[in-house]
């Protein structure tokens, strides 16, 4: 299946999903619970509003999530 069609896929309710987000204050790129409301960054210590914070990647997939993050990290220089 065509990676950029999963994340056209509808996520049900029901569903465990996780986010890829990026730290504002070190760039770190993390994973957490989308039901979480915050998460911290175990980089700088700072408290991410997971509400307020720019998604990268949705998916109810976590191995998905987990490679999308080792991406995103190897691309940073943190």
């Amino acid at each position: 299946m065509d990676p950029s069609l999963v994340l056209l896929q509808p996520i049900r309710d029901s569903e465990k999903t996780y986010v890829v987000i990026v730290c504002p204050k070190c760039q770190l790129p993390l994973m957490a619970k989308a039901d979480q409301e915050k998460r911290g960054c175990p980089h700088c210590g700072m408290k991410i509003n997971l509400r307020q914070a720019r998604v990268f990647r949705r998916t109810t997939d976590p191995e998905d999530a987990r490679d999308f993050l080792g991406e995103l990290r190897r691309s940073c220089s943190i």
